[in-house]
């Protein structure tokens, strides 16, 4: 019977990672942030953004986009329409969309490029293990994955022969991925 070597590894955001997972004090004002991300997500779900709802969304979208001078942690990427402007006379924004289908866009994570020495130090890590499967988690996209194989681990007479990446459900962006000498 053929042995098969298995690994995990959080590749911890290959090339990339949100400027929040670099926080000072992460647990305390990280958690803030993305848990007013995780309730605007939801909120901006809403077919109407009547009444409390809207209000709810302004409370949130008044914090990160006219007390601050700068939002470091995420964007409203707006592709159609647009959720919400700056008040004239700089009091305060207005939400402008209705509900869901007023605007099509989405919350974003600010991100930052990773330092080249994480990048290589995740090489070799998985070159030592010399596992034969790499389940990874924390991935930032298929090209991502398929970039640190067929270069960084190429480098160091690591590549794999398939590579695999799975959408997660993370509001992060995030995936997950295999790394694998057997035919996926």
């Amino acid at each position: 019977m053929e042995k098969i070597r298995l690994a995990t590894n959080n590749v911890n955001n290959l090339f990339e990672r949100p400027k929040i997972m670099e926080l000072n004090g992460f647990l305390e004002e990280a958690k803030i942030v993305l848990t007013d991300i995780e309730k605007l997500n939801g909120l901006l779900q809403h077919a109407s953004y009547a009444g409390t709802t809207g209000e709810k969304i302004l409370v949130i979208l008044e914090k990160y986009f006219h007390q601050r001078a700068d939002n470091p942690w995420f964007i409203i990427n707006e592709i159609r329409g647009k959720l919400f402007s700056r008040r004239w006379d700089g009091a305060g924004l207005s939400l402008i969309a209705k509900g869901r289908d007023n605007w099509l866009g989405w919350v974003e994570l600010i991100k930052r490029r990773t330092n080249e020495v994480s990048i290589e130090n995740t090489a070799r890590v998985l070159t030592a293990v010399k596992a034969d499967i790499v389940c990874t988690v924390e991935v930032d996209s298929r090209i991502a994955l398929k970039n640190f194989n067929d270069l960084l681990l190429k480098d160091f007479g690591n590549a794999y022969k398939h590579t695999m990446l799975i959408d997660g459900n993370d509001d992060r962006g995030i995936d997950v991925g295999v790394l694998s000498n057997y035919e996926i």
